[in-house]
């Protein structure tokens, strides 16, 4: 009984030790972003480029360097498997020290197939992780709605009522 009181007092007096660099260990991220602000819409059309205006900010340790981290996004099916994971990268515009934010306007095309989808936000440094692959709080998902574009079948309809309307009024005419 004597002996599990030691025991229980030391491994307390270990624990006192040890937490605060456990702590600071978590407050001290390298890689770390938080996504303040992003307009992603809840629906997109197939083929067609949509603008997104995104602001994040660096809340790890590390500074952003232009030429090596960059913004980019996935596109995943409802169930989390990837439908397309190597989303194009998006320059930043300076570097970004820690504590900072930036915003930035994205065009990003939704895959070609219509559906529901999950964006999922991410960033990368280049040649050595994905922000996701250290943790999931690195992302920002957003479920989205890709629908037929439309284009094509108003242009039709458009060219096949000039096409009756030529007809009728050449009717018209040759009376």
């Amino acid at each position: 009984m004597k002996s599990t009181k030691w025991l229980l007092f030391w491994v307390m007096i270990l624990m006192v030790l040890l937490l605060p660099d456990v702590i600071y260990a978590e407050a001290n991220v390298p890689l770390k972003v938080t996504y303040i602000e992003n307009t992603t819409p809840a629906k997109m059309r197939v083929g067609n480029q949509t603008l997104i205006k995104l602001k994040i900010m660096n809340t790890g340790s590390e500074v952003w360097n232009k030429d090596e981290y960059f913004i980019s996004y996935h596109w995943l099916a409802t169930d989390g498997s990837p439908v397309m994971y190597e989303g194009p990268r998006i320059k930043l515009k300076h570097d970004v020290i820690p504590g900072t934010d930036i915003q930035t306007d994205i065009r990003i095309v939704p895959p070609a197939k219509e559906g529901a989808y999950i964006l999922q936000w991410d960033m990368v440094h280049e040649g050595v992780t994905w922000f996701s692959k250290i943790s999931k709080d690195n992302t920002d998902q957003y479920q989205v709605t890709v629908v037929k574009n439309n284009v094509r079948t108003f242009w039709f309809i458009l060219f096949g009522i000039l096409l009756l309307s030529y007809f009728f009024i050449l009717k018209k005419i040759s009376k």
